[in-house]
């Protein structure tokens, strides 16, 4: 599976709108398309930004009688087929609905508000374990790699799978019913600022990932922009040793290797005997546990209008892992390494201290986990 940065309120209406009853909506540029998917080829977000696609999710988020939103629109039979086929437009009878959410700026701000009054007791709750995590990386010299390893493999990896096993997120599985994507998406209205997100590649109980930033994209190129190259990566890692000349030349200046191809990036085993795991374990069961009361799903679900308590607290959840980041940072729990706020120079080496490994074993004798 892999992740990319794109890395959910339905505004239900009892029946269709008149056309001449339509609010003039936002533009579609003015809001962020979020998505929390598997995807095969192609994406909700390239479909959406095709033609006017966007605009049109815009107006038929509050339903709208199919004619009506050709006429308006100048949209053909063709196009709004395939936002049907794609799950982006509901049908029923003669009218067509927006099938995924859309905050406009009072939702979201309503949205972020209780976000933030969440992250205050969560913080506090998980900084003695994001601190106990910080200071075990430091002592085997990967304390830079402390604040990728606590957001993306804590608040943003650990938390899903377990919301995962409980079942409070659906699985996010293609199959005949969902064969382009999986999940859910939803557009929020102004985009958030200063966000990092997680890519990775995973396969076999093998993970890389690698933390991100928009200021720290155009320092890493090779992990964002040529997936095949990284790809290739991703298989060394899994095998122990990176071989393939074109991954060693496009990555060679990361320092993520050594000479030999073996790998000096930061590496967690899920396994009792690793004590970071262990930590990082205890941090996210207690965000878990905590999170839905915290944020008050309930009245989130009914205030919003979300579906189901699991879509609230998927939306919901993606603002508050970055709430809880940036107050255990303002805390100085936690430190964002400088490649991330795009402020000053970098060198290619400084992703290193944004890129780790997790694997379910360790490939052969002589390994040890990044709490070893």
């Amino acid at each position: 599976m892999r992740v990319f940065p794109s890395g959910l309120v339905l505004f239900a209406a009892s029946s269709s709108v008149a056309l001449a009853q339509q609010p003039a909506p936002a533009d579609w540029s003015s809001f962020e398309l979020n998505q929390f998917i598997t995807q095969a080829n192609g994406s909700p977000e390239s479909i959406l930004g095709m033609d006017d696609n966007g605009r049109i999710a815009l107006l038929a988020r509050g339903g709208m009688r199919e004619d009506d939103l050709r006429r308006l629109t100048g949209a053909t039979a063709s196009q709004l087929e395939l936002l049907v086929d794609w799950r982006l437009l509901t049908r029923d009878g003669d009218s067509v609905r927006t099938a995924f959410p859309i905050l406009g700026s009072a939702a979201t701000i309503e949205l972020r508000a209780a976000t933030a009054r969440a992250a205050i007791s969560l913080s506090r709750l998980v900084a003695p374990d994001a601190a106990e995590l910080r200071h075990r990386l430091e002592a085997i010299g990967r304390g830079p790699n402390a604040f990728s390893i606590v957001f993306s493999f804590v608040l943003d990896g650990l938390t899903w799978d377990l919301w995962r096993e409980s079942g409070a997120v659906p699985d996010r599985t293609l199959d005949v019913t969902s064969p382009f994507w999986a999940g859910e998406i939803w557009a929020t209205r102004p985009p958030r600022t200063d966000i990092v997100g997680t890519n990775s590649i995973s396969e076999g109980g093998v993970r890389l990932n690698v933390t991100w930033s928009r200021p720290a994209l155009r320092h890493m190129r090779p992990f964002v922009a040529d997936m095949r190259t990284f790809a290739s990566l991703f298989d060394g890692f899994a095998r122990g040793r990176v071989t393939d000349p074109r991954a060693v030349e496009a990555f060679a200046p990361y320092e993520l290797f050594d000479a030999d191809g073996r790998f000096t990036i930061p590496v967690i085993v899920r396994d009792s005997a690793d004590p970071v795991y262990v930590t990082a374990l205890r941090m996210a069961r207690k965000v878990v546990e905590q999170a839905p009361e915290a944020l008050d799903l309930p009245a989130l679900e009914r205030r919003l209008g979300f579906r189901s308590a699991s879509q609230a607290l998927i939306v919901a959840y993606h603002d508050l892992m970055w709430d809880i980041l940036a107050t255990l940072e303002r805390d100085g729990v936690v430190e964002r390494p400088p490649i991330l706020t795009g402020r000053g120079s970098a060198e290619p080496s400084d992703v290193g201290a944004l890129v780790f490994g997790v694997r379910d074993r360790l490939p052969g004798p002589g390994g040890g986990g990044a709490g070893r």
